[in-house]
């Protein structure tokens, strides 16, 4: 009875944030204009085509602005509009002066305002998007989401890796590091970056990091960020799962994945995915090629889509660093998890020695799992995770040798591909700044590989994004559904499953076709 209560207080009140469960977000080629009106009744503002400004205070209080320019010389916000208090009581209306430093978050439904405030160092997240495509109009939860996409060259359609997939808040920015699977002779080499979704990008810095293989010839990385050089691939002699037999699947990195589908009852059910590698002699580690399946991307549609017209308060808390938010927001992530690695000799006991953990369904990263020193004529791998979550193209066995530092290359230059921005190149080489990107914009940007040899790449990116949400998720907005996700996050996965479970044959067709490009 009392978990009970505190969902229900929870769905009164709610204290935490619904979207960071996973990655992922948004599509579109313009057409068709948003024009969505606010379900309760606090925001007496038109929200159409002139656009409004949502401003979320570090204090709780909250601005509805349907005019306002930014002061630079005073750090302020100037604006016309409403003011409610804590509890959405409204408390003031005419023109107002808010200071810049005491803002949490700025919600707006007009895009092409975001770079101005974005760029200024305040936060900005885009509330309902104007455009879409024909696919996410009849299945909004299908639509393509990114962050940050990277590719060798501008008419590529395969990404190679995708950047900072779990910062989906300016309080969550953070560093990922990427395994492109390219090497590159000394001298010029470029890659290409593009928003290709309905997200805000505030990218930080862009960096290859060039590492020597040395005489082994490859270099892998931990989850940790360490290169290691790694010699002996060996491949599977067996794998058994409880779909049948997978060794076609998990022999070769080879774009051929292992993949099973979901339990109808439970997003969270565990499969087990066992390897069998025969006579192992030394310190050996297991590479891993992998990334989400689509069922992260729909539980966190189907978040924004419980949370709704109040997603712009919830992020606005997470900023504000109400106690216990980012471990609420990590509930359904959790409850979904890693593969786990679990390792054992002969007939001995299941040791679990790592994780594998790379946020998005985007681009397959692989990472280096060290297992441990062995002299055992018979060494199996079990892989556990949630049934249906991940697709597996690589699964080997390498011996392990010294970590080796990478030579971090900063770009040299920066060349817009589409998009109106002119200093791209100062924004990623000063700590200080952010290259704010919106859907439709693209970079090419350059490195000089140093001499000394071919070198393998890894990416290096920083940053966080913003999702845009969409008018066909609102219908579903649930404050004790949202609830549910944060307090019981294991019952949430579990009343999610039948919904996927009736797209998840098409999704994946349908979150390709999806992906907006210029």
């Amino acid at each position: 009875m009392r978990r009970f209560d505190k969902v229900q207080r929870g769905a009164r009140w709610i204290s935490g944030l619904t979207l960071g469960i996973i990655v992922a977000s948004a599509c579109g080629v313009p057409t068709w204009e948003a024009n969505v009106q606010p379900a309760d009744g606090l925001m007496p503002m038109d929200r159409g085509a002139d656009g409004w400004l949502k401003v979320h205070m570090q204090s709780g209080d909250l601005y509805v602005l349907e005019a306002w320019r930014p002061d630079t010389s005073e750090a302020l916000l100037v604006g016309t509009g409403v003011r409610f208090d804590m509890e959405r009581a409204q408390t003031g209306s005419g023109s107002f002066s808010i200071r810049t430093d005491s803002i949490a978050l700025l919600e707006t439904n007009d895009k092409d305002v975001v770079s101005e405030f974005a760029l200024g160092g305040l936060s900005v997240y885009t509330a309902l998007s104007a455009v879409t495509t024909a696919v996410c109009l009849a299945d909004p939860k299908s639509c393509f989401g990114s962050c940050p996409t990277f590719y060798a060259t501008e008419s590529d359609d395969r990404p190679l890796a995708e950047g900072f997939s779990s910062s989906f808040a300016r309080v969550l920015e953070a560093r990922d590091v990427d395994a492109l699977g390219l090497s590159a002779a000394p001298g010029p080499v470029s890659l290409v970056m593009r928003n290709e979704a309905q997200e805000t990008h505030a990218v930080r810095y862009v960096r290859l990091h060039a590492v020597d293989p040395g005489p082994s010839g490859d270099v892998a990385l931990t989850a940790q960020g360490e290169a290691v050089r790694v010699k002996g691939r060996k491949s599977p002699e067996a794998c058994r799962s409880s779909g049948g037999e997978c060794l076609a699947e998990l022999r070769e990195r080879d774009d051929v994945e292992y993949t099973s589908v979901t339990d109808p009852t439970d997003l969270a059910k565990r499969e087990e995915v066992v390897l069998d590698f025969g006579s192992v002699s030394g310190p050996v580690g297991l590479v891993l090629s992998a990334r989400h399946s689509l069922v992260s991307t729909y539980v966190f549609y189907q978040s924004l889509a419980y949370a709704g017209t109040t997603t712009g308060d919830l992020l606005a808390e997470l900023e504000r660093g109400v106690p216990g938010a980012r471990d609420r927001v990590r509930g359904v992530a959790d409850a979904l998890g890693p593969i786990e690695v679990l390792v054992r000799t002969s007939d001995g006991p299941w040791d679990p020695v790592g994780t594998f953990d790379e946020a998005g369904p985007i681009a397959a990263d692989r990472q280096l799992v060290r297992l441990g020193a062995f002299e055992t004529d018979g060494l199996q791998v079990m892989l556990r995770m949630a049934q249906g979550s991940w697709r597996v193209d690589e699964a080997a066995l390498v011996t392990t040798g010294a970590a080796v530092p990478p030579v971090v290359l900063e770009p040299d230059s920066v060349e817009v591909v589409s998009g109106s921005q002119r200093d791209a190149l100062e924004a990623l080489r000063d700590p200080g700044r952010h290259l704010v990107t919106t859907q439709g914009d693209a970079f090419r940007v350059w490195f000089t590989i140093p001499e000394g040899g071919e070198r393998r790449l890894f990416l290096d990116t920083r940053g966080y994004y913003y999702e845009w949400m969409r008018e066909g998720w609102l219908a579903e907005q649930s404050a004790l559904m949202t609830a549910t996700v944060l307090y019981r996050p294991r019952e949430a996965l579990r009343m999610m499953a039948p919904g996927f479970k009736a797209v998840e044959p098409e999704m994946e067709r349908l979150f390709w076709n999806s992906r907006f490009r210029r």
